[in-house]
């Protein structure tokens, strides 16, 4: 499901000035699903996504800078090693490196163009990535700040999701029908553990040499308390895809996740070392959770999705946002400032009018007898449109938009479409004067 994206058309607004270019309004600050999160500060920060995304701020969120990445291949991870010097991977064996605090990217060669799904550096030259050759993973590690790789796994292993190092020798990894690995030498050789389930697993950290946890498909949650020889199941509370954990210190932790079938997403927080876990149901279907201090968390997903917290995750505001998630088929400005848009899904209950009056900057929802999905949408003059689409359905408004009304449709032809519509002038209505005989 993560590469779903590019299933909407996003709206996008033109600025006519002398040199015109576009921004991306919907859904905004960018529409592509965000898989990892990093924070050098409390304000400075990079999330990567599908299709090359990159996102910086300099802010805490208030601002946004798509950074150019040079790649399509969808980013997986993203590790600062240092304030300035940080790394990204993802599929096709796509490895990216930063020298200046995420503003400018270069492209490295990972040596394989296979799919890496998490990088972690332990210091500036010395880092760790994980993937998929198939259903089989593999380990990779540089000495030199990504110029070269070593490369372990031959199927040793299933695919591994997640590499999390405590410090230089002992790290772990996570992946496909409950796999886990320890190395306790630096990544020379990984040990394979056994954790009792065959669920994939997504995410793992590690508070100290002892503690650690694991979070995987189905609300699977899973603890060790003696460094991974051992794993106890702990109930999280939900059966959604848990697909990332993080902690920011030996009690306070945090994992995020999503459903499938409801489309939405759930965060979960503990304050006891994950003995309990309380969940914050949310709207938005999230990937990734990170904290820069106690306080500070910032959390990410589908279609772009990005929430912050300030006070330790009691409460999320959103920092992106969003007009609908339907396909957008059509729009027409009528003058400079006024414009509409048409869309829906593939059902006809959940088909959208937008409306603008401000150039493109904000957007409201038109009532609608009906949300049937529409097609095409086109006005003739400032106060008269058309709207056509599923069910060879025809709305029309007087108004400008305040209210449409339905004004022809055909039973007999449900589930073909009528897709476009254009007017080359409106019927002229003439008074008629009535002589008395």
């Amino acid at each position: 499901m993560k590469r779903i994206s590019f299933l909407f058309i996003f709206l996008l607004f033109i600025s006519f000035s002398a040199s015109p270019q576009w921004n991306w309004q919907n859904p905004f600050p960018q529409g592509n699903n965000l898989n990892s999160v990093s924070f050098i500060d409390a304000n400075t920060g990079c999330f990567i996504g599908d299709n090359g995304t990159i996102l910086r701020t300099s802010d805490g969120g208030s601002t946004w800078e798509n950074v150019y990445s040079g790649v399509n291949s969808n980013l997986q991870s993203v590790c600062f090693a240092s304030p300035t010097i940080g790394y990204t991977v993802g599929d096709n064996g796509t490895l990216l490196k930063t020298y200046d605090a995420g503003k400018s990217w270069i492209s490295l060669s990972s040596g394989t163009i296979n799919g890496i799904r998490s990088v972690y550096f332990t210091g500036i030259d010395t880092g760790f990535a994980v993937g998929a050759v198939f259903f089989n993973g593999f380990v990779i590690k540089t000495t030199d700040g990504g110029q070269s790789w070593n490369y372990f796994g031959n199927g040793a292993f299933s695919y591994l999701n997640s590499v999390f190092f405590l410090n230089q020798d002992t790290g772990y990894a996570v992946g496909g029908s409950g796999t886990f690995l320890k190395t306790t030498n630096g990544g020379t050789i990984w040990n394979v553990f056994y954790v009792g389930i065959s669920e994939d697993l997504n995410s793992v950290f590690y508070t100290d040499a002892n503690n650690g946890y694991i979070v995987g498909d189905n609300g699977t949650m899973l603890r060790t308390t003696n460094g991974g020889t051992s794993w106890s199941t702990v109930t999280s509370g939900t059966s959604d895809y848990l697909k990332s954990i993080f902690f920011t210190d030996n009690n306070h932790g945090y994992a995020v996740g999503y459903n499938h079938n409801a489309m939405s997403g759930v965060i979960l927080s503990t304050s006891n070392a994950g003995a309990n876990w309380t969940a914050i149901n949310t709207g938005n279907w999230l990937s990734t959770v990170s904290f820069h201090d106690g306080n500070i968390g910032y959390a990410a997903g589908f279609l772009g999705t990005i929430m912050k917290t300030t006070d330790g995750g009691l409460i999320w505001s959103a920092l992106s946002r969003r007009i609908t998630t339907n396909n957008l088929q059509s729009i027409q400005f009528t003058d400079p400032l006024t414009g509409y848009i048409a869309g829906g899904y593939l059902d006809d209950t959940t088909g959208i009018i937008l409306k603008t009056i401000d150039g493109g900057t904000n957007w409201t929802k038109q009532p609608l007898p009906k949300p049937y999905w529409l097609s095409s949408i086109f006005f003739p003059d400032a106060n008269t449109g058309f709207a056509v689409g599923w069910n060879f359905i025809i709305l029309k408004t007087a108004n400008a938009g305040s209210t449409w009304d339905s004004v022809y449709q055909d039973s007999t032809l449900s589930g073909d479409w009528l897709h476009s519509v254009y007017f080359v002038s409106l019927p002229e209505i003439r008074p008629v004067k009535i002589s008395k005989i």
